[in-house]
């Protein structure tokens, strides 16, 4: 039997009641029914109930008493030559049917094929979209963060330049001619990674905190200062020693002091700026 595009053999030894429903089991239409034993049945095209092509035995037109669990004219032998000649006889139809179902296959494949290449595309697009927001995110983040972090350059720059502005031109140096370098003292700093810097201070105007400004705007220790992690006093003078001199950074009540009052004359001056042991180093922002 060819039903759905597929050769299905069957056989059963039915009553005729029982043929019926067997009938009507595969769908056959009511004026092919039968009670024969075997039949090739042939799927419609454009869909519908199958037709039933040939049964066996061949239906003669006179109805004739069939025994009770028997079925008529039945024999093996009778039944094979059924099936090959009716095989050869509807060649055509099986084939063209064959033919049918290896088309319909093939057009079953062929949408699966585009169904599962139009959800892999779906997914490279929907993937490389993903990937394209997320660089764009990252591009946009990291293009930010330069224009921040330029921006946190600039203002320190600045910062550093106003401190500069407000310390005014470094003093003359004593015992030249290049202008008043009456009650000028030089004062050098020790710095935290071993190297000295000095500057000239008028003593009886300059104040620590003056001091202080220079150390952050030319010596990079700013935001040790503003966090009181260096301790300023008088090289070789001990921390547990009370009176000279001892700044511990921005906020100190000293800061207000000026150079002159602390001791500081017209003579070189050094001074050790140490990180205090509670902090460790501070990273002060970069000026542009």
């Amino acid at each position: 039997m060819l039903r759905e595009g597929k050769v299905v053999a069957w056989g059963a030894w039915l009553a005729s009641a029982q043929g019926t429903r067997a009938s009507k089991a595969v769908k056959i239409a009511p004026a092919d029914r039968s009670a024969g034993v075997a039949a090739l049945v042939r799927p419609r095209q454009g869909g519908g109930e199958p037709k039933a092509l040939a049964t066996f035995p061949p239906q003669t037109g006179k109805s004739k008493k069939v025994p009770k669990g028997k079925a008529r004219g039945v024999t093996g032998a009778r039944l094979a030559a059924w099936v090959s000649s009716t095989t050869r006889r509807f060649a055509a139809e099986l084939a063209a049917d064959s033919k049918m179902a290896e088309d319909k296959a093939i057009a079953v494949e062929i949408s699966q094929g585009f169904a599962e290449g139009l959800a892999a595309d779906s997914e490279r697009e929907a993937r490389e979209r993903a990937e394209k927001e997320a660089k764009a995110r990252a591009e946009k983040e990291a293009r930010e963060a330069a224009a921040a972090e330029a921006k946190a350059k600039q203002a320190e720059k600045e910062r550093k330049q106003a401190l500069r502005t407000e310390l005014g031109p470094e003093p003359p140096k004593p015992g030249t001619s290049s202008g008043d370098a009456r009650g000028v003292a030089t004062v050098a700093v020790r710095l935290p990674d071993g190297s000295r810097r000095s500057r000239r201070f008028r003593v009886e105007e300059a104040t620590v905190a003056s001091l202080l400004d220079w150390l952050d705007a030319d010596c990079g220790l700013g935001a040790d200062l503003k966090a009181g992690a260096i301790r300023l006093s008088l090289a070789g003078q001990s921390a547990k020693k009370k009176g000279g001199f001892a700044c511990s950074g921005r906020g100190d009540p000293v800061e207000a002091k000026t150079l002159a009052s602390l001791g500081f004359h017209e003579r070189p001056v050094l001074l050790t700026a140490e990180r205090t042991e509670r902090t460790g180093t501070l990273k002060e922002p970069e000026a542009a």
